[in-house]
């Protein structure tokens, strides 16, 4: 039963997997801007954000969906599915911090939870999708 909920959701399993990593990352990265430079949530949020974008996208490339060639290309198209996700990460957190008041770190982790979902869907659909020849 495992080896069929894996076979037929690899591909969101090992994103998620490779997302897992992407957040120590991206907390890491947003804690270090926050705290020790002491910087904006904002500042912090997209710093962290700009970081973990990179190391998500090369192993998503190289070891999720094995693409080959048009790595440029895939890249600024990833990018820009990850602009979106800035946009809702940055959203949720004006929202959570500065209107309800709540803890900023709570905030960024759910923020990340529906980041990731909207996230994998756009880079499935668009950025990893499979090229037509004249594209290569």
């Amino acid at each position: 039963m495992l080896k069929k909920i894996f076979r037929e959701h690899r591909l969101f399993i090992l994103y998620c997997i490779i997302g897992l990593n992407g957040i120590v990352v991206e907390m890491v990265t947003f804690l270090v801007v926050l705290d020790i430079l002491q910087q904006d949530k904002l500042v912090a949020n997209v710093a962290s954000m700009i970081t973990s974008v990179s190391h998500n996208f090369l192993l998503n490339y190289h070891f999720n969906f094995h693409s080959k060639g048009n790595f440029w290309l895939r890249y600024v198209t990833y990018y820009a599915v990850s602009l979106v996700g800035l946009a809702i990460s940055s959203t949720v957190l004006v929202i959570g911090v500065d209107l309800l008041h709540l803890e900023v770190v709570p905030v960024k982790l759910f923020s990340i939870v529906i980041v990731t979902v909207t996230q994998f869907n756009l880079n499935r659909l668009i950025t990893f999708r499979k090229l037509s020849p004249h594209h290569t």
